[in-house]
């Protein structure tokens, strides 16, 4: 999402992947964000098609795209801001307030908005600028490992202070209620249950620990920027091996925490559950985003693969117009206000649709850029911020 002068070509391409991995767990989620009623879950007999599908996207992308997403969006702050004064600072600030706004209008059509959550996290960003570059790199890695989660949670657990609440055991009737708005409600019943949802997709934020990862990603893209090497340079073989180290050995943590919890008996003790299996399985996560991260750059150094890469970073050369047109197209697909396949449509196929909808994605990114300079959306971001920002320097 950034503006520099001269485009990384690399970097939108690695942007418009990025992008690919979303679409597809949001498409096989069927833009529900959240957890199904108890009569959809029993009625429901997932397909082979379906299983695969989600066994693929849990394995492989959920979780670990989001995580690069971020990245880049720390990244592209640095060069945003290259050199630290009050005006540069305050235009992002503006940037920020801009996309909030973008972010809200998503959100009401769709409760898994993420970029609101970017813009309240994005003025913290500022803070961090001139930290020591050493310093900024620890403080990354330890919110992307979700520590702060993983203190929060041992101190509940120790002190019985039920930090979070009931949050975890959602009333099946209030669950039953968002799935009949979406599946058969009004566009204007879908706006009125999603405005009402902003708090309960922040408290998932905190409990979860997302919000620390996302931050932390957003210091390492950050990090990255002010650092000397090029992307290239850190994105190595070497950090290849260390990416897998730290998978299998968070995989091997995993498993033994798994048969722990699973011989104490319990799996149904989210206190203990959030603690052993989901902070291990957070740095399974994050181990794959690294390899990943190197992966792809060793691709882009193969002449082979760059016509196909090339082609990717048009989609995230307009990322923000890309991002909001998915949910458009999955939202008319699944909702009741479009075609409404929400309670019928599987897994599997929706996976698919996921995919067919990115492969047009790419050709219509394709069609605009060659006549344009940037995404619609984009353009609307940059005139609104210029706008705001004229306001402030008239006399």
């Amino acid at each position: 999402m950034e503006l520099a002068a001269k485009r990384d070509w690399k970097l939108d391409a690695l942007r418009g992947l990025t992008l690919l991995g979303i679409s597809l767990v949001h498409f096989m989620e069927k833009y529900y964000a959240g957890q199904f009623p108890k009569s959809i879950n029993d009625s429901v007999t997932p397909s082979l098609l379906d299983q695969i599908a989600q066994g693929f996207v849990g394995l492989f992308i959920s979780g670990k795209f989001y995580m690069i997403f971020s990245f880049l969006f720390g990244l592209s702050f640095h060069y945003l801001v290259k050199t630290f004064d009050i005006f540069h600072i305050k235009k992002f600030i503006i940037r920020l307030i801009v996309l909030f706004g973008i972010g809200w209008l998503h959100h009401l059509h769709y409760r898994g908005d993420i970029l609101t959550i970017y813009a309240l996290l994005g003025i913290l960003l500022p803070l961090f600028y001139n930290f020591n570059p050493k310093h900024l790199l620890y403080l990354g890695l330890l919110f992307a490992a979700n520590i702060p989660s993983l203190i929060f949670r041992a101190i509940d657990l120790i002190f019985n202070l039920n930090l979070y609440g009931d949050n975890f055991n959602i009333p099946d009737i209030e669950l039953q209620a968002y799935f009949d708005t979406l599946a058969t409600g009004s566009y204007v019943d879908i706006l009125r249950a999603n405005s009402r949802e902003f708090i309960g997709k922040m408290a998932f934020q905190v409990i979860s620990g997302r919000i620390f990862i996302t931050f932390g990603m957003f210091l390492l893209g950050l990090w990255v920027g002010k650092s000397k090497s090029t992307l290239e340079g850190i994105f190595t073989k070497s950090l290849l091996k260390k990416g897998i180290g730290l998978l299998l050995s968070s995989i091997i943590i995993l498993v033994i925490s798994g048969l722990i919890v699973n011989n104490l008996g319990l799996q149904q003790n989210m206190k203990y559950v959030m603690i052993f299996l989901a902070i291990p399985f957070d740095l399974v996560n994050f181990a794959l985003a690294i390899i990943y991260l190197c992966l792809f750059y060793a691709l882009t150094r193969k002449i082979k693969f760059q016509p196909f890469l090339q082609k990717i970073s048009l989609v995230g050369r307009m990322g923000l117009t890309t991002y909001l047109m998915q949910t458009a197209m999955g939202t008319a697909i699944f909702f009741s206000w479009g075609v409404g396949l929400l309670p019928s449509l599987g897994s599997g196929a929706s996976f698919l649709i996921g995919l067919i909808v990115f492969v047009l994605q790419v050709y219509f990114s394709q069609a605009w850029l060659s006549r344009f300079d940037q995404g619609p959306i984009e353009k609307v971001w940059r005139i609104s911020t210029n706008f705001i920002s004229s306001l402030g320097s008239r006399p």
